[in-house]
């Protein structure tokens, strides 16, 4: 029941939900990603480290720093076993164990990527997704698996199996949806010199996945973040100053499942950032005048 921030004025805070006026931790330091783990953990990345907070007295305390990228560090996630998964711009991406003795984390491989990684995804403990380098590009990574006891197991390492469809501009953000789904944010590429506002949706298909159904023109400028709210709705947040809560379409469900849009929030003047749910259901968006924004989902601001 905490919220963890960083930001480029190069501290990391700790606030508490219920009265968010000030906050409970300070620390000066360069983080460029932050990750709640399942184990109470925070993994985070600054610059080309790897850093592991734990709570304690109060506080939380770096309990771990690891030095392997030789780059910077963009992108971090948790398969569902509590592997860990860093990447960055040195186009490695890396799966980390804890060792169950001294609780600290070890590399168990190192994947060569083709480009530098933006995004991670773990869809399951069997595939892993990224993206990177402005080309729009997911690429999906699958692991050896076995059959034990009519069990799936893993037992080799991750591949690449394949890149699905070429979004328009560059993948923004990722998110895991309900039946094994999967959504991806649309952003302007650089390298392309075009818009992309679009929510790409995608499904399972033979092992692997296929584009669903693809929202045009979602946001009026880059779709910035995504997350599955407990309702089974999601919600995305824009440079255009909107959250948009998005439900499944019932009158579509016979064939395959839809999306349409629930809901706008619009109750504020900056472009909005990094969503997360909170316990109460409340949503807290981070804006781009340095803000923290709690919504109630259903009337606008709290």
């Amino acid at each position: 029941n905490k919220i963890i921030t960083s930001s480029f004025d190069y501290y990391l805070k700790v606030w508490d939900p219920i009265s968010p006026k000030k906050p409970k931790q300070e620390e000066k330091i360069k983080i460029n990603n932050l990750l709640a783990l399942k184990n109470g953990k925070i993994f985070a990345s600054s610059l080309k480290d790897l850093l592991l907070f734990e709570y304690g007295n109060n506080k939380y305390n770096t309990c771990q720093s690891i030095s392997i990228h030789n780059k910077d560090i963009l992108a971090l996630g948790e398969l569902e076993d509590g592997t860990l998964i860093s990447g960055g711009e040195d186009k490695k991406l890396i799966l980390w164990e804890e060792n169950p003795t001294n609780k600290q984390y070890n590399a168990k491989q190192i994947i060569e990527a083709k480009k530098g990684i933006q995004n991670i995804l773990a869809l399951n403990d069997f595939n892993i997704a990224y993206s990177g380098d402005d080309d729009g590009i997911i690429t999906i990574l699958n692991a050896e698996v076995s059959l034990n006891n009519r069990k799936m197991m893993i037992s080799g390492k991750y591949s690449e199996a394949c890149n699905l469809e070429k979004a328009k501009g560059k993948i923004n953000c990722m998110c895991k949806l309900n039946h094994n789904y999967f959504v991806a944010g649309g952003g302007g590429s650089f390298k392309e010199k075009i818009i992309d506002n679009n929510i790409y949706i995608w499904k399972p298909y033979k092992n692997q996945y296929r584009l669903s159904q693809t929202i045009y023109n979602a946001h009026e400028a880059d779709v910035n973040s995504i997350i599955l709210l407990r309702d089974g709705r999601f919600a995305s947040s824009s440079k255009d100053r909107t959250i948009k809560i998005w439900k499944v379409d019932k009158s579509k469900i016979d064939t395959e499942i839809k999306y349409m849009q629930y809901q706008v929030l619009d109750d504020y003047n900056h472009g909005l950032y990094k969503l997360i749910q909170l316990p109460d259901d409340r949503i807290v968006s981070v804006t781009s005048d340095n803000a923290l924004v709690f919504w109630n989902n259903t009337d606008g601001i709290v």
